[in-house]
């Protein structure tokens, strides 16, 4: 059978070690040489799959070690398998771990206070109200009320109501109640983004609809914002009525800061 896999699937893929990307490739093959009727019996490694909402299916390995998310499509050319994502179930202690390394409560390099270089009272480069390249009242290029691209009320490429690959409602690869893969209840390996108060209780998580917009989702799976890529290192916040509510400065690599439109550091992503 013909397959394609999504962008998410496909970035995923990349970052694997080479073990990884060896057992993708395996189970390339295996859908290449099963049509549909054979997949639904027999999955891909001897398991029939797991059907879920929205005619997504879960192919599990026999260990339950492995799984991809899929769901069959058809175009001109007959049917296909679109891959959506897949996880690798880690062991306990490599879990625990995974989870103190995001909490910034537990580690210096997340936790504001204790590292200095990621505090945007410490650090002026990543302080709007001393750097005027990272401040929208003073920069035009990343106020979406100045910038049309960047507002989704005028850019319909960045509106989930008029955007349906970006929106959750709509597209239930980014829809964590109908993709369990990026629902961090149902999937102890997500490892975010997660947003965290200025206090570093844990608020949300986020998933990234495509290069340009990520989506926000509350601690119980509600949508409650868009995140809007403006330029390199700042992030323009939406809420669910398109209304602009805030920025996300990037601080490094792996850490953002969050700012109301008072330019009031109110959080921090990691």
């Amino acid at each position: 059978m013909r397959y394609f896999v999504t962008p998410n699937f496909s970035s995923k893929v990349t970052r694997q070690p080479a073990e990884i990307l060896h057992l993708v490739s395996t189970t390339l093959q295996i859908i290449e040489l099963r049509d549909k009727a054979k997949l639904l019996s027999e999955g891909l490694f001897g398991v029939p799959p797991q059907a879920l909402e929205n005619n997504i299916f879960v192919f599990s390995s026999q260990s339950q070690d492995f799984r991809i998310y899929a769901t069959f499509g058809n175009d001109p050319d007959g049917e296909y398998l679109l891959l959506l994502d897949f996880t690798l179930q880690r062991k306990i202690p490599s879990v625990n771990m995974d989870a103190r390394y995001r909490n910034p409560k537990m580690n210096q390099t997340y936790n504001p206070s204790l590292n200095p270089t990621i505090n945007p009272t410490l650090n002026p480069t990543i302080n709007p109200r001393l750097n005027p390249t990272i401040n929208p009242t003073l920069n035009p290029t990343i106020n979406p009320r100045l910038n049309p691209t960047i507002n989704p009320t005028l850019n319909p490429t960045i509106n989930p109501r008029l955007n349906p690959t970006i929106n959750p409602r709509l597209n239930p690869t980014i829809n964590p109640r109908l993709n369990p893969t990026i629902n961090p209840r149902l999937n102890p390996a997500y490892s975010g983004p997660f947003i965290y108060s200025c206090e570093l209780q844990q608020e949300g998580f986020i998933v990234r609809a495509n290069d340009n917009v990520e989506l926000i989702f509350d601690l119980n799976n509600e949508f409650t914002a868009i995140c809007i890529r403006t330029n390199q290192g700042v992030f323009a916040l939406f809420d669910t009525n398109n209304e602009w509510v805030g920025f996300l400065v990037t601080a490094n690599d792996e850490v953002r800061l969050k700012f109301n439109l008072a330019n009031e550091w109110t959080g921090i992503v990691v």
